[in-house]
């Protein structure tokens, strides 16, 4: 095989490859400077290896590849990469694209170009500005719900809490297909009395085309008048929507529950948690939320349209 062509073959998942060779590693840079990742790449006697690892609280959602023994060799027009036509297009984790060397041996050095589509949704770097409420799991309770429909309580899905930085991290999740349709939070230094979702302090709707999955609450401690060592308590609940069946003309039916974390047997009666705010260290690095499309390297191909390769010599 020519290695001016290389052709993408498979994507390796779930193993170890790299055989004990040395690899180069690219950083993935945005225009405004931001970390948003790295392209690493290696080669075995036979293969080579180009893979996107994004940075913390980044994730991908495409990656186009494309390896050559020149410049010329990767796809383009006009001088311009076209990415249609790259031998590799991921869109799944792992983000790794394995290439036949063909007829290349060590010491040939490969033009690599490599355009990635990532996301962040904000929050908090990790590290010594972040750490679990004291004496809390990380999962704190199955937010169960009762509906007729179940002919009981059904898990509908979770809440995690957490200290991050100077916030009181509250986060739902759905599980087993449902939908988030409103979420409910009470945090406080004084434990709640009677609960009822649509009067308590925090709290977030969705429209039925965007149902989400996830909803995350960050309240700040100073409006809580919370400081390490204080005891916060916390009670949430969610009204939830489950697909039932779709219709002939398309349209989906669903069944709607109520209920809060730590649901008694009815699934109503929801019970607030207490924990004691630990000493974090300080707030941490804030990363906004945000969307990038960027290419790796920093050798810019020759057309107008702002793009870059990087190169690679087989070891």
């Amino acid at each position: 095989m020519n290695v001016g062509t290389l052709v993408c073959s498979t994507i390796i998942a779930g193993m170890c490859v790299m055989g004990g060779m040395a690899e180069s590693s690219t950083p993935l840079i945005a225009n405004d400077g931001t970390s948003v990742g790295a392209v690493r790449v290696w080669n075995t006697a036979e293969r080579l290896y180009v893979e996107c690892v994004p940075a913390t609280l980044w994730y991908m959602r495409a990656m186009k590849a494309h390896a050559a023994a020149t410049l010329e060799g990767i796809p383009q027009k006009n001088g311009n990469p076209q990415q249609g036509k790259f031998a590799a297009s991921i869109d799944s984790d792992p983000w790794r694209a394995e290439f036949s060397l063909g007829s290349a041996k060590p010491g040939d050095t490969l033009c690599i170009a490599a355009h990635v589509s990532a996301q962040c949704d904000g929050g908090y770097l990790p590290g010594n500005t972040s750490a679990d409420i004291t004496n809390l799991p990380v999962t704190v309770s199955y937010l169960h719900w009762y509906d007729m429909y179940f002919d009981g309580v059904f898990p509908g899905g979770y809440i995690t809490v957490a200290v991050t930085g100077e916030f009181l991290s509250v986060r739902f999740t759905a599980e087993w297909s449902c939908e988030l349709v409103d979420t409910h939070v009470y945090a406080s230094k004084t434990p709640p009395g009677a609960l009822a979702m649509d009067q308590l302090p925090y709290n977030h709707a969705f429209s039925e085309v965007s149902s989400p999955y996830e909803d995350t609450f960050l309240i700040p401690l100073a409006d809580l008048g919370a400081a390490v060592g204080d005891s916060v308590y916390v009670a949430a609940g969610a009204n939830m929507a489950l697909p039932a069946f779709t219709n002939p003309d398309g349209s989906v039916e669903y069944c709607y529950g109520t209920g809060w974390a730590n649901a008694d047997a009815t699934g109503t009666n929801g019970m607030a948690y207490g924990a004691v705010v630990p000493d974090v260290g300080g707030g941490g690095e804030y990363i906004p939320p945000g969307q990038a499309g960027i290419w790796a390297g920093d050798k810019d191909f020759p057309g107008k349209n702002p793009a870059t390769y990087f190169t690679y010599t087989i070891e």
